[in-house]
């Protein structure tokens, strides 16, 4: 969905297009505008990632540190690479000036004068007591978003791109997901997507209701997307007894190969669909059934090219080995405590 979404970079997104007067162009709007509800959907899988690989981890009897040690190899050494082959690539093509393919159209490369401090930076217990302290954290940072989001909409201020302006929730719906299919017992068990379902009911009175017109269109689209993960949560949690057909279904194999390398996927995918898209449309490539058909296949399969060979030659290198579980510590008697 994001790779898509950046391949109708240069389609236009605001306001019903004039010419769009059959139901398939129409279709084609409304699914180019909410494309990008692939980030939010991500949110929810990397909370449930996050709380399988945490809880994994203290499981072996590592500890957190353990936890953030192998986050860091495996996530920031490729994602340092690709920040430094974009910057090659700005420099390159700025000396070549061919400059205007990076800051024309409606979605662009970044000046590198322009970039903030925070744009260049990017984004130990085996018991389980310590695995029940990770979940009351989480709920913890839940309530405290809960609070954040709901004080920024009554004072008015904003907390846009702020994690906590409300976007942690679909966060914590992937925890959710993750408590209620490998944690939840008996009643937690039930309830759990009850809360979900509650999530989506409030969500959408909120975003719809007679509350809409006096809060802020940043707020309105937070809403939506709180809204649409805890959905995709549902959908999770209830797709989850046909896990083992879909894993062995032949027409799910290429997303099952690009799941196999998304990060890469996602790291190396952008610089390529704005290029082409950049340059298709200078070429006449415009309009939604002309850049469906031409721009999104060719930018896809070359998002798919260069994330193999990404994975091949960067990514692999740097995932983790399988943790061992930590020897159990020996328990030291007192003495004459084993005599009979």
């Amino acid at each position: 969905m994001v790779v898509f979404a950046h391949c109708l970079g240069e389609v236009p997104h605001d306001g019903p297009a004039p010419s769009l007067r059959t139901p398939l162009l129409w279709a084609l709007r409304r699914l180019s505008n909410n494309l990008y509800l692939g980030v939010p959907f991500f949110f929810v899988i990397s909370g449930y990632c996050i709380a399988a690989t945490a809880e994994g981890t203290l499981r072996r009897g590592r500890g957190m540190a353990t936890y953030f040690k192998r986050r860091l190899r495996r996530i920031f050494p490729p994602y340092l690479i690709v920040c430094a082959l974009s910057v090659a690539l700005i420099a390159v093509f700025t000396a070549l000036g061919l400059v205007r393919l990076l800051t024309e159209g409606n979605d662009c490369f970044p000046q590198l004068g322009q970039l903030t401090p925070w744009q260049w930076l990017g984004p130990r217990g085996s018991s389980p007591g310590a695995r029940n302290r990770f979940w009351w954290g989480v709920t913890v940072i839940t309530l405290g978003t809960i609070v954040t989001a709901t004080l920024s909409a009554l004072t008015g201020d904003s907390l846009a791109g702020f994690f906590f302006d409300g976007r942690f929730l679909i966060f914590a719906s992937g925890l959710v997901v993750y408590y209620c299919l490998h944690r939840g017992r008996g009643p937690w068990k039930r309830a759990l997507p009850f809360v979900l379902a509650l999530i989506v009911l409030a969500g959408a009175v909120l975003r719809y209701g007679s509350i809409a017109p006096r809060i802020t269109r940043d707020q309105r689209v937070w809403l939506f997307e709180i809204l649409c993960g805890a959905v995709f949560a549902l959908v999770l949690i209830y797709l989850h007894r046909w896990d083992a057909p879909m894993m062995k279904s032949r027409a799910l194999a290429p997303l099952r190969y690009c799941g196999r390398m998304c990060y890469s996927l996602y790291l190396v995918h952008w610089p390529i669909t704005i290029l082409l898209s950049h340059e298709l449309d200078r070429l006449g490539v415009k309009g939604l059934p002309l850049t469906y058909l031409t721009t999104v296949p060719l930018g896809t399969a070359a998002s798919v090219v260069a994330a193999r060979l990404f994975y091949l030659r960067v990514e692999k290198p740097f995932l983790n080995p399988p943790q061992a579980t930590a020897p159990p510590t020996p328990r030291v008697s007192a003495p004459g405590a084993g005599s009979t």
